[in-house]
């Protein structure tokens, strides 16, 4: 079993080497050719609802007017759980001057609902958290590599699309006030 962990890490770290931090959209012709919705920095992110985990629905769009870190996780990725509490630190920090979170848990590729709950309690985790329970949203957003954030700004538009783990330092680089 570890030696199947230690190759997907291998995986997931290649890929992000690859990717170099960009991806591409692969949406519908039409929103394409709108040249609004999209997964590139400048284009409208995809809407999405999902229930959160006291069964409350988000809705991207419900965050509207603040700048969010749109963040995929699973609870068993190494790098996921080093990002965690620089996510929270970042967060406690950051949420009265218009900055959020929105953690989205790939619930489809995670080990259990029960172990996402477990991971959020212990890790101390006060940010939005939605489910991915179907794993529809994270081939929306082309999540092949986690973590993966996506940057919005106030509008939703996407300004920048991080793959790999961020620290504090990195995450205040990038929801600078320029948005």
């Amino acid at each position: 079993m570890n030696k199947i962990k230690c190759i997907c890490l291998i995986a997931i770290i290649s890929a992000a080497c690859c990717l170099n931090g960009q991806q591409t959209a692969a949406l519908s012709s039409q929103e394409k050719e709108t040249g609004r919705i999209g997964l590139e920095a400048g284009n409208q992110a995809p809407d999405f609802e999902l229930a959160s985990l006291n069964g409350k629905k988000l809705k991207l769009s419900g965050f509207r007017g603040k700048t969010v870190i749109l963040n995929f996780f699973t609870t068993w990725c190494p790098p996921c759980r080093s990002e965690i509490p620089e996510m929270q630190s970042f967060f406690q920090k950051n949420q009265n001057r218009g900055i959020t979170i929105l953690a989205v848990n790939l619930t489809s590729n995670d080990r259990s609902l029960a172990a996402v709950q477990d991971f959020v309690k212990n890790n101390n985790m006060t940010f939005p958290i939605a489910l991915d329970k179907n794993g529809k949203i994270g081939s929306l957003y082309k999540v092949y590599t986690i973590p993966t954030s996506y940057i919005l700004d106030k509008n939703g538009m996407i300004r920048s699309v991080m793959i790999g783990p961020m620290d504090e330092k990195k995450m205040a680089e990038l929801t600078q006030d320029r948005f």
